[in-house]
């Protein structure tokens, strides 16, 4: 309370300590109304907390958390989180049994996962990866470790696949905003049966992605967030 300029000798307060949970924690619960009558602000009340938790942590040599830990507890995700750590795992597992994109996609599809490319529904142009399981979709780049399941790293590992515009008019195919999610199996079968096309600058986006400098590290972070994951509102 004093670290967020609050007196604890000028209003009441409870602190309750429960075990209730695997993890024993405490509730702190304070009167808004100052013993003067005065309103105690809650302007900017969680990132005061946040930085009040912060100097107290480094006080006393406490650790902070890993966001990428491999000792998180599931349980105490939220379903967002809990879908998202799951499809990181299978991800993971598969990519190291893969050599192409189309058993990267069917070994992920036995997991229930459903691996689409993110295209760009006027140019075609691949612009990302999108990972699909339970209803719940998100982004390459929202997966974390360092950007290792995006579009343009797994493009070392796997090849570059060729942009085409005619495959989001085909059926099985997705379309939200200026984004058409197709499914990395279902973008290979179409591809396979199109006629061969121009492979000039001007036909490959992808190409001319490259020539104006920006790095194949970062180009699915381009990829809006509202249309590559959806959060559950519970």
């Amino acid at each position: 309370m004093q670290e967020m300029g609050i007196d604890p000798e000028n209003t009441q307060y409870v602190i309750a300590r429960h075990f209730d949970k695997k993890h024993p924690h405490c509730h702190l619960v304070f009167n808004r109304i100052a013993n003067d009558g005065s309103v105690i602000s809650d302007s900017n009340e969680r990132r005061r907390n946040e930085a009040a938790c912060r100097r107290i942590k480094q006080r006393h040599g406490l650790t902070f958390g890993n966001r990428q830990s491999q000792q998180i507890n599931p349980e105490r995700l939220r379903r967002y989180d809990t879908e998202k750590l799951l499809i990181r795992q299978l991800v993971l597992n598969n990519l190291s049994q893969s050599n192409d994109w189309n058993t990267f996609a069917q070994l992920l599809a036995q997991d229930g996962i459903t691996l689409s490319f993110c295209t760009d529904s006027n140019t075609g142009r691949i612009r990302g990866l999108a990972y699909e399981h339970n209803g719940f979709r998100i982004s390459g780049s929202k997966l974390g470790l360092h950007n290792q399941f995006i579009y343009g790293n797994l493009c070392k590992q796997f090849g570059i696949m060729d942009a085409n515009r005619s495959v989001s008019a085909q059926s099985g195919v997705v379309k939200q905003r200026n984004i058409t999610y197709i499914p990395v199996v279902r973008y290979i079968e179409i591809l396979t049966n199109l006629p061969k096309a121009n492979t000039g600058r001007g036909d490959n986006r992808e190409y001319e992605v490259g020539r104006r400098g920006r790095s194949w590290e970062r180009i699915d972070d381009h990829i809006e967030e509202e249309t590559t994951s959806y959060k559950f509102k519970m």
